[in-house]
């Protein structure tokens, strides 16, 4: 048995910060659609349920350990789940600790969880989550969302008229891959999900100018890169780069500012996942039995 005590709690703000801003302006990851049977899910998720976990802190902490690991792989498990599968968790692995609060404690409950690159006799189970063609799902979700949206062949910005209601982006020929364009669109969906009839940001008071703007920008841009890790597409800062310096003093300036603006990007996130069919389909595993991990 692993001993939890061996785990350091090595994570801070300042390195979050660091990390997501690090994630926010690399450049789009160099996979291509068409390839769905051998992509690896990277958004940190149970790997005996699929089920993505929760909370801003958690989340990150374990994209962390993925980047310390040199992992791709957003799975993770509980020492019981890797018992009742018949895996074994590497003797030198340092699990992380992940907290769920009830609503009345702070914290209620932790789990100690181990990434399945930490685990020898790990057979990911084909599922739906690993068989869609990335695209398909993107496009499926946008339609199923009802959003509005109008393409304009000579439109160089696009953006999200909050007034109309309308998410307005180029031509799709005007991008330079499928990727690209769904990679926008989400990208203005999650400023969609603003309106006041929707998650109600307050987005009439917000101008182009102002720190509210950008706080915005950081907001659907943080919710884009989840959902680009969730949906297999990628991420690209594009032209919201501008707003760089804005988000340097956000994420930077104290703990609230990274909590407001991952907390409201997981909360996008969920809302545009309702209409997501892949991640409502049944999440039960059976248990595999033990063979050489192909990771």
């Amino acid at each position: 048995m692993v001993n939890p005590n061996h785990h350091k709690l090595r994570t801070n703000p300042q390195e979050i910060a660091d990390f997501l801003l690090d994630e926010l302006t690399k450049k789009v990851p160099p996979w291509k659609p068409g390839f769905e049977k051998s992509f690896v899910r990277s958004f940190p998720h149970n790997a005996a349920t699929n089920r993505s976990y929760g909370g801003w802190f958690n989340v990150f902490v374990l994209m962390l350990t993925m980047r310390a690991l040199r992992t791709s792989d957003g799975g993770f498990l509980t020492e019981l789940q890797a018992e009742k599968l018949g895996v074994k968790i590497n003797s030198d692995a340092i699990p992380n600790v992940i907290t769920y609060s009830d609503g009345v404690s702070r914290f209620q409950k932790s789990y100690c969880v181990y990434s399945v690159v930490q685990t020898t006799g790990f057979e990911r189970m084909p599922t739906p989550i690993h068989l869609w063609d990335p695209n398909t799902r993107a496009e499926d979700t946008i339609k199923r969302s009802g959003a509005r949206i109008m393409h304009d062949r000579s439109l160089d910005v696009p953006h999200y008229d909050f007034y109309d209601d309308l998410i307005i982006v180029p031509n799709r020929d005007r991008f330079c891959d499928s990727g690209s364009y769904y990679r926008v669109v989400l990208h203005e969906l999650a400023h969609w999900t603003g309106h006041s009839s929707r998650l109600d940001r307050e987005l009439r008071e917000v101008s182009w100018d102002t720190a509210g703007r950008a706080r915005e920008e950081l907001r659907a841009e943080i919710a884009s890169y989840l959902l680009g890790l969730e949906f297999g597409i990628g991420h690209d800062l594009g032209q919201n780069l501008a707003y760089l310096d804005h988000w340097k003093g956000f994420l930077v300036s104290n703990i609230e500012e990274i909590q407001d603006a991952v907390a409201a990007a997981m909360k996008i996130c969920r809302f545009i996942k309702k209409f997501d069919r892949v991640s409502k389909q049944p999440k039960n595993r059976k248990p595999a039995q033990p063979v050489a991990a192909a990771l």
